[in-house]
């Protein structure tokens, strides 16, 4: 299966945006800014004119042994940077993984993991 990626200067701005996002958070308890967050979001669903999800809440901590959800009804759960014990890449990773799950409707997790390392192969 082919897939459609954004530009990859579009690819370089999400993941510029995401990694700062968590370098800068890392070392915070409580998030006070999300501003990069949502702009690298917007980009994404902007490109594959989507609306955004309803909701993304950040997780201190899940009871499965997963670092993010996508449910059917669109939310997205993914751990706070402050609780993420892996690096920023990974944590990139994730974020790109469930966006997927969202924006394609993925149940399957070898597309979703496939459409994740090939947009973070992109990235960097």
């Amino acid at each position: 299966m082919r897939m459609l990626l954004p530009p990859i200067y579009k690819c370089k701005r999400m993941y510029k945006l995401l990694f700062s996002f968590y370098t800068e958070n890392k070392e915070n308890y409580y998030i006070e800014n999300y501003t990069k967050f949502n702009h690298a979001v917007t980009i994404f669903c902007d490109y594959y004119q989507i609306p955004k999800p309803e909701r993304i809440r950040f997780r201190r901590k899940f009871k499965e042994r997963v670092v993010g959800l996508c449910y059917p009804s669109g939310n997205i759960d993914v751990y706070y940077p402050y609780h993420y014990s892996g690096d920023v890449h990974h944590w990139v990773g994730v974020v790109l993984h469930e966006l997927s799950h969202y924006t394609f409707h993925i149940k399957d997790e070898e597309k979703a993991l496939e459409y994740e390392l090939k947009m973070l192969k992109r990235c960097r």
